[in-house]
């Protein structure tokens, strides 16, 4: 009688042909993997990006950053190259543009803990000549910029991080001297410490709570160096082994050490993936982990040539930490005098998504997805930027030079394609398929008419049942949650809380759907008050350091959270205690 009931249940029946689809390999994702093509270890999947709306300023020598729920890009120069004093965020399908005290042309941008974003430096004058000293913070909840202090040294090219103490090391500049130098997180600059060899867009990683590494191939110049040591802020260089085969690749505009970053500073790993090539020209993933470098290891050798056998020009990386996968952006074109001269200017794009989460831990080797584009028209040469929900977006950037940026935004629709596609799947898939299909249309017809058999007071009895499942179910949830603290983990997923039960996710997921909240709401709930219980047992601990500690993987995540949750934010909800 058991078995009948489950049978004739319509939850079992979906568990089911989803317990019969997994065993097959086969998810909702077939199609996407039936289009997919294999070569040498790399998926490859043809994409084309939708045309968002543009920016008000074409620019160019610009950052983009997603911050406050917000696409936001900063500075950077306009047409005729002169520097733009501007921000534009973008909202509710419009670009809004914000002024800035001053223009910050390949300046510097460091997003802070405090979820404000410090900005300095870049060309003084249009042309890209001289630098300035001017600093000021934006805040992205008010839209506002204040302006303070200078620069100890005047900037362009260079580039920082935020310590866990909440000072800033700043590092690189163009023709002109390089130092190191610390902002106090209080208004005040001052160098620290020389650099072994001067560098414009210079990497800046962290290694150690008060300390980082320094190191990249660009001098102030713009030569290209051939370099074996790496500076750190605390202690002499170091010579990784690693440089002997292997050089950063050189990263020609404006970027953000937190584009690179995929460890977890609250647990004391301070690990980054960045792109490095050898002396053939070969791009391989570096690993940066507390100073120490190494190779991720992958499926297959990082693909040079397209579809169409063309050589791949790979110019910057991206990390989407959430989904941990980083992306390399590049496109076909090799010929810059043709670009110059107005030839043959369309080109095919490409996207390469590396899924590194298990190659980092030492348990395996990172899969490769090739995204490559028909030919279009030149779109941004600019780092790419990964939005909340995964797409990768990129805005702006150089048409043929400095002289004629962009204003063309374009976006990956990405967010939903699997983390580890199937390769091409085969023709028994499709006939397991099949078969399923049928199955489940010849279950769904035996239920209805079992269902018309049975009368109403059996239904309610059934219905009450479920009912009360559903509440000692939750209750055992709670108890978990409450007694393992599961919600720390920021990579927490649903099927982790059935594992620990030994009930099918599904089971959870109605559980907790019967109390009015979806899984990540109910998961969220119990990290924000865990938060609230962290600022007041400690009023002067830093936000940055609370997220992580909760579960948070984005400050920015918790930031919404815990306002969609109190109608306030973290910093004003601790005020009012």
């Amino acid at each position: 009688m058991a078995i009948m009931y489950h049978f004739h249940h319509p939850r079992i029946i979906t568990i089911l042909l989803a317990w019969l689809l997994t065993l097959t390999g086969t998810t909702a994702s077939s199609s996407y993997n039936a289009k997919t093509k294999v070569k040498d270890g790399c998926k490859i999947e043809k994409i084309m990006p939708e045309r968002m709306p543009d920016l008000n300023i074409p620019r160019s020598g610009h950052h983009t950053i997603f911050v406050n729920g917000e696409l936001t890009v900063v500075g950077g120069h306009t047409t005729a190259f002169v520097p733009t004093p501007t921000l534009e965020y973008y909202r509710d399908g419009v670009w809004h543009v914000v002024q800035m005290a001053y223009p910050h042309d390949s300046g510097l941008l460091v997003p802070m803990s405090n979820g404000k974003l410090l900005i300095g430096g870049g060309f003084e004058k249009p042309l890209g000549i001289g630098q300035l000293h001017s600093t000021e913070v934006y805040d992205p909840t008010t839209h506002s910029f204040s302006e303070f202090g200078c620069l100890d040294v005047r900037r362009a090219m260079a580039c920082g991080v935020e310590l866990d103490d909440g000072r800033v090391l700043i590092t690189g500049n163009w023709y002109h001297r390089d130092t190191m130098e610390i902002y106090n997180g209080k208004g005040r600059y001052g160098s620290v410490k020389a650099v072994t060899t001067p560098l414009s867009n210079p990497y800046v990683f962290r290694s150690a709570k008060d300390n980082a590494v320094i190191f990249g191939i660009a001098s102030t110049k713009g030569d290209t160096l051939q370099i074996n040591s790496v500076d750190q802020l605390k202690g002499n260089a170091i010579h990784p082994a690693l440089f002997e085969t292997w050089q950063p690749l050189r990263i020609h505009e404006a970027h953000q050490s937190t584009d690179y970053e995929v460890g977890n500073a609250a647990t004391g790993d301070y690990s980054y993936l960045f792109p490095m090539t050898d002396s053939t020209g070969q791009i391989a993933i570096g690993i940066c982990r507390n100073g120490e470098f190494s190779l991720l290891p992958t499926a297959g050798a990082i693909p040079m040539k397209g579809p169409d056998g063309k050589d791949i020009r790979y110019l910057s990386l991206i990390v989407d930490k959430p989904r941990q996968r980083v992306y390399l952006r590049g496109d076909d074109r090799r010929n810059e005098e043709d670009i110059w001269e107005g030839i043959n200017i369309k080109s095919r794009h490409y996207l390469l998504r590396i899924d590194y989460a298990q190659a980092l831990q030492g348990k395996g080797k990172a899969s490769l997805t090739l995204y490559y584009t028909d030919k279009m028209d030149l779109i941004s040469f600019d780092n790419p930027i990964v939005t909340d929900n995964g797409d990768v977006v990129l805005t702006g950037g150089k048409y043929r030079d400095n002289y004629t940026p962009l204003s063309t935004v374009y976006v990956f629709r990405l967010g939903d394609a699997p983390a580890e596609s199937a390769s091409a799947g085969g023709l028994w898939q499709w006939i397991l398929v099949a078969i399923l299909v049928i199955i489940a249309i010849c279950l769904v017809c035996w239920f209805i008419y079992n269902r018309r058999q049975q009368p109403n007071a059996a239904a309610k009895v059934e219905e009450a049942s479920d009912n009360q499942q559903k509440v000692a179910l939750m209750k055992r949830i709670c108890q978990l949650m409450d007694e393992q603290k599961l919600y720390l983990n920021s990579d927490l997923k649903i099927q982790d809380v059935a594992s620990e039960l030994g009930v099918h996710p599904n089971v959870v997921s109605a559980a907790v759907n019967s109390q009015g909240n979806s899984f990540n709401q109910f998961v969220n709930d119990y990290r924000i008050e865990y938060a609230k219980r962290l600022m007041l047992e400690d009023p002067d601990k830093k936000v940055s350091s609370i997220y992580y500690e909760v579960g948070f993987a984005h400050e920015q995540t918790f930031f919404r959270a815990f306002k969609a949750r109190t109608g306030m934010t973290p910093s004003e909800w601790r005020d009012k205690q």
